[in-house]
């Protein structure tokens, strides 16, 4: 075995096969280094896989180098090595100021400081990463190529997810269910309603900004509803209920669920109910809106009828015309290739007739063309057509929809939480989510709300056709 390591002077391995190297802080940069390492009497070794190999190598090091080692475990699970192997004060027979050694070094206490303020500001361990490099490279100019070569100033990934989730355990304790639902349940100046049956987890809640919103015209009119997922690291489903107003989509409620069941979403709009403010819905109370916006969740739309029934339920012009493509697209229907899209342009002409003569005149069209050679289509628009009132926009003139026939006001909702406010980072437990869906939700839309009022907002917001004749206050 030939140990080339010993005659050269930078850092190298040996026994690549089983990736053994040695290391060494670089001296100096870290304030609370213990003493030994400060007068460079201690080598870092990373571990190979297992200990009897370990000392192996140490053996073979000490008879090559002719010094006397002791070592002992680390017990920092972010120390970068797991033996340390001090000598008798010999020099080190290696660089130590080259990436090679300086990429294991210990992150220091600034750099943690430094990110755990980034993450206090509502970072993910990306963000925090990417904004401390960029920070770094605005102190340090033209010097930066070398500051980044240090694990102990640029920490790795790893590191850094380390530090976010030790955040988050600081920030979110809560460690059973028990202690979540009482921490929910007492959150300071936000309504909330908590219940835990039959090993579903219901969680409804308004915040003040909510309720403010509840008091909007608006609010009564057309209330947009959906759900979505894969926002924590347990798959719960977060509903929100949003109204459109002069400042865009505003959050009138929100609902954390484990699961989209009928039963599950029935008692959690049961719970909102229970926690609105009097005069929600801009003055309708528990009659609810005049009207609900939704995707087709049959789940999600019996919910609605069950706990408002006077409220109008209508269908998503985008989504429905999407489960018309799908339909046609779906090999067991035998609808040809070449056909599909015609078929689809009078689906269109269904949804965007001016009157109901116009969708009679339709249905007859597609019967006539299509009834014979595809059976299957016409049993299929049959059922289509017999919900019309749902999905027609000639019949639902008399709504105040503004021009929103689509479920968009929500979606976009969704991409401003998952963007904005958890930056595409999955939140740690329950209790942080939550965290992120009103509280941290309402302060993006307190924002929103003061740049539009401060006239600093896009114009799309303000436009005259979407927006109502006369001011009103938010």
């Amino acid at each position: 075995m030939e140990h080339s390591f010993f005659q050269q002077d930078h850092f190298q391995v040996i026994w690549k096969a089983d990736a053994k190297y040695i290391l060494c802080e670089k001296l100096d940069m870290i304030p609370d280094l213990e003493p030994e390492l400060m007068e460079g009497t201690t080598v870092a070794y990373r571990c190979p896989a297992s200990k009897e190999s370990a000392l192996q190598w140490i053996q073979l090091y000490q008879e090559a180098a002719n010094i006397t080692l002791t070592t002992n475990r680390s017990t920092d699970p972010c120390a970068a090595y797991e033996l340390r192997v001090t000598c008798n004060k010999k020099p080190h027979n290696h660089a130590v100021d080259n990436a090679a050694a300086l990429r294991h070094r210990r992150v220091s206490e600034l750099t943690k400081a430094r990110l755990m303020e980034l993450f206090q500001h509502h970072h993910s361990p990306s963000t925090a990463l990417e904004t401390l490099k960029l920070q770094l490279q605005e102190e340090h100019g033209s010097a930066y190529p070398s500051v980044a070569a240090d694990r102990a100033i640029v920490p790795d990934r790893m590191a850094v997810y380390y530090l976010y989730y030790k955040h988050c355990r600081e920030r979110y304790p809560a460690s059973t269910q028990e202690e979540t639902m009482d921490l929910i349940r007492h959150m300071k100046d936000v309504r909330t309603a908590v219940s835990v049956e039959d090993g579903e987890t219901v969680i409804a809640a308004v915040t003040p900004l909510m309720e403010r919103v509840h008091t909007l015209p608006d609010a009564g009119e057309v209330v947009f509803v959906d759900a979505s997922g894969g926002m924590d690291r347990h798959g719960q489903r977060v509903f929100l209920l949003m109204c459109w107003s002069p400042a865009g989509g505003l959050p009138l409620g929100v609902i954390v669920s484990t699961s989209e069941t009928e039963a599950v979403v029935d008692k959690a709009f049961r719970l909102l109910v229970g926690i609105l403010p009097d005069g929600a819905f801009g003055g309708r109370g528990r009659r609810g809106p005049l009207c609900f916006m939704t995707d087709d969740c049959q789940a999600e739309r019996n919910a609605l009828s069950a706990v408002w029934p006077e409220a109008r339920l209508l269908l998503c012009t985008f989504h429905v015309l999407q489960a018309v493509w799908r339909w046609l697209h779906n090999g067991k229907h035998g609808i040809d290739k070449q056909h599909r899209q015609a078929i689809m342009a009078l689906a269109k002409q269904l949804v965007y007739a001016n009157n109901e003569a116009e969708i009679a005149t339709t249905m007859e069209l597609v019967a006539t063309e299509w009834g014979e050679r595809y059976p299957l289509l016409d049993q299929y628009l049959q059922g289509f057509a017999a919900r019309r009132q749902e999905w027609a926009l000639c019949l639902r003139t008399d709504v105040p929809t503004r021009g929103h026939n689509t479920n968009n006001i929500v979606e976009s909702a969704f991409r401003v939480l998952k963007d904005s406010v958890l930056y595409r980072t999955r939140a740690f437990n329950l209790l942080q989510l939550f965290d992120s869906v009103t509280v941290q939700l309402s302060k993006h839309y307190a924002r929103r709300a003061c740049d539009v009022t401060n006239g600093r907002q896009r114009a799309a917001l303000r436009r005259s056709a979407a927006a109502p004749a006369k001011k009103r206050a938010l």
